[in-house]
């Protein structure tokens, strides 16, 4: 039943444009991109590189917790970079990809729903990752903040870091410049605005308050 609910709810047209768009003809036959229908599509500009690519290993907008419902939470697709997945992803209901950059999903990615990428240089999400619901991960500030006294750009761009095996948990922001250790958390509500440094560790925002951990999905 459950299987049945998420092809019910696949776009066929956005399916159809986003792997003809990507991988030619032969998405028409072998899609690697499973889209829901309820996606928009902005932009196509950008290329999309699937690594160890399986029937359907990305599905845009199908996975749906009792947290989002994919009816009325419209996912969003704006790409004019390049987007890299490593292997499988699940990106939920309401997923937005915003991206100029190079933005890469490690293999077999999760995002629960509702969440936001804005990737203008660089944003690496590791494999086994798992985001939750309303989060957002952004490389940049969008508008500059300058210097009065010489003019020079104080809020340039910086590459966003996430570990392998992290669980980002619900509507945390991690922002330019963040790392986030392997096999971390970070809790609930988090802002995270620098470079974490220890493994293993449960974070609330920028600070660690637990170490020697690990997590099960």
């Amino acid at each position: 039943m459950h299987r049945l609910s998420k092809l019910l709810h696949m776009g066929i047209i956005n399916t159809v444009r986003l792997n003809v768009h990507y991988f030619g003809l032969e998405g028409v036959f072998y899609p690697i991109i499973f889209a829901s229908r309820n996606l928009k599509i902005l932009s196509l500009k950008g290329t999309v590189k699937c690594e160890n690519a399986s029937l359907g290993a990305i599905r845009l907008g199908l996975e749906c917790p009792g947290t989002v419902d994919k009816r009325f939470n419209r996912c969003i697709w704006q790409n004019s970079g390049e987007i890299i997945f490593q292997g499988k992803a699940y990106l939920g209901a309401g997923t937005k990809i915003v991206n100029s950059g190079q933005l890469v999903f490690g293999n077999n990615c999760a995002v629960t729903g509702n969440s936001t990428f804005l990737c203008y240089e660089h944003i690496y999400i590791g494999s086994n990752s798992f985001i939750s619901w309303e989060c957002m991960i952004s490389d940049t500030d969008f508008h500059k903040i300058k210097s009065i006294s010489d003019g020079k750009c104080l809020n340039d761009n910086k590459p966003v870091h996430i570990g392998e095996h992290v669980w980002i948990g619900a509507r945390c922001t991690v922002l330019k410049g963040s790392r986030i250790p392997d096999d971390s958390v970070l809790a609930a509500g988090s802002i995270v605005t620098k470079k974490l440094k220890s493994n293993n560790a449960i974070y609330v925002s920028n600070n660690i308050v637990k170490g020697d951990i690990t997590w099960e999905a």
